[in-house]
């Protein structure tokens, strides 16, 4: 029930106002929303928003006040696209997914979780107009201006440079490997994208999440909507290890394991 939330976090990259916030307006289409004082909070790191929203919900989880915390990604990629431009036009997506975390006694939930940035690439997926740098009252339209541009050889040589280190790193310390990780639940990012990550997992996909062919890169929604598939379909059991991660705009490399386990 709404009224168990003790918070709302609004997990995405697109928006439908500047200003207020998309937390508070996902709140708003609730009819009680009025007698409800849960707050409401974004958290945007592009693709993998989804996956710093739940490393920062565990903490909250942590303390005594929050039992309950509705997470929230939304995406409406089909206004920030091209169509002259086949390469992102026909892969991306429009979603929405939702997952609600609650407190529990059973043993499980964040393993480890990391987050790394290399800003060599951070121009090379933007959309330039909209913002301080290009604002309307000062730029006329321009369509190109306002749809998404990625340099896609450019990401891929910067994914590759990054991520084999990355994922070394991360499981450096803890009793598994990403291979023996019992499922992967990547960002829908592109075919390429999925054979660099099946390379990185020695070759095995039959623990890599791949829903891309149904709902294309759907931006921040795109990990949750991989997240619950497996969940209802039945595939993720109790106690199973689970590895989200992804590439975002920034670029960013993401990893959150954590071991499933129902309230």
């Amino acid at each position: 029930k709404i009224e168990d939330i003790d918070c709302l976090i609004g997990a995405s990259a697109t928006f439908d106002y500047i200003i207020p916030n998309r937390a508070s307006m996902v709140k708003n289409q609730f009819e009680k929303s009025n007698d409800l004082d849960f707050p409401c909070l974004d958290i945007n790191t592009v693709c993998t928003s989804f996956i710093t929203a739940m490393e920062y919900a565990s903490h909250l989880l942590q303390t005594e006040d929050y039992q309950n915390i509705a997470i929230v990604s939304s995406e409406v990629s089909s206004k920030g696209l091209n169509p002259d431009d086949p390469k992102t036009y026909c892969l991306f997506g429009d979603a929405a997914a939702a997952v609600i975390l609650s407190k529990t006694k059973k043993e499980g939930g964040l393993v480890k979780y990391a987050l790394k940035n290399y800003t060599e690439s951070v121009l090379h997926t933007r959309i330039e107009g909209g913002g301080n740098e290009n604002h309307p009252k000062d730029t006329p339209y321009d369509s190109a201006m306002y749809s998404f541009k990625m340099e896609g050889r450019h990401l891929l040589r910067t994914a590759r440079k990054y991520m084999s280190p990355f994922f070394d790193k991360f499981y450096n310390n803890i009793p598994t490997t990403l291979k023996n990780t019992d499922w992967i639940v990547p960002h829908q990012t592109s075919k390429m994208g999925f054979k660099l990550l099946e390379q990185l997992n020695e070759d095995k996909s039959e623990n890599i999440v791949n829903i891309l062919s149904t709902y294309g890169n759907c931006i921040s929604a795109s990990i949750p909507l991989a997240f619950i598939s497996l969940i209802k379909g039945g595939k993720l059991k109790e106690n199973d290890t689970c590895m989200l991660t992804g590439t975002a705009a920034g670029l960013s490399i993401s990893g959150l394991l954590l071991k499933y386990t129902t309230s």
